[in-house]
């Protein structure tokens, strides 16, 4: 329960950085670009099927609408787009290649050929780690220039800073959905 807490402050803490009315104005394209064909902006073919599933695998369809349901991959996409520096958006761009290349080495496969199985492991070896480790994680991401640290530990940089950027941009898009915050008022 503390980790639900704490993800639904950074959320808020992100939130309150970024303008209601960018966020807003980012949703509201997305669901009128789902009907029209969207085609995504900043990540490639092969990252956009990353995120897809990344969304479908952080917030899966329950009793409420999934993030697959709200289009979110396109909000993802967008944020990513609109909202990150030159030099956060050039490390999200090498994370999603590194996050590939370990993913086909891994299955020996494309990652177009990927099941949602396949996805869910790999997510699992990166974020269902043990407490230590992820405070780890924590660490390495608030490497100031993460070019200065060893090659292997630059590619875990990397990979987490895509992981968590998508993951970020998938909860706001969630907690800020106007469908999502009905569902959630006839709750409680």
């Amino acid at each position: 329960m503390e980790r639900r807490v704490a993800v639904k402050n950074m959320l808020f803490a992100l939130g309150a950085t970024v303008s209601a009315s960018t966020v807003l104005s980012i949703f509201g394209s997305c669901t009128e670009d789902a009907k029209t064909g969207w085609v995504s902006t900043f990540y490639d073919p092969s990252e956009i099927k990353v995120v897809h599933n990344l969304v479908d695998i952080y917030l899966p369809k329950t009793s409420i609408v999934g993030g697959k349901d709200l289009n979110l991959a396109q909000f993802v996409d967008m944020m990513s787009q609109s909202v990150l520096d030159e030099e956060k958006q050039a490390e999200v761009k090498l994370g999603s290649k590194v996050f590939i290349a370990r993913f086909e080495e891994k299955f020996d496969k494309n990652i177009a050929n990927g099941s949602k199985e396949d996805f869910e492991a790999f997510i699992a070896l990166y974020m269902n780690v043990p407490k230590d480790k992820e405070d780890k994680v924590f660490q390495l991401l608030d490497t100031p220039d993460y070019k200065l640290l060893p090659k292997s530990e630059q590619q875990d940089y990397l990979l987490y800073t895509f992981l968590t950027t998508v993951r970020t941009y998938s909860f706001l898009g969630f907690y800020t959905s106007e469908i999502v915050e009905d569902k959630i008022m006839e709750l409680t």
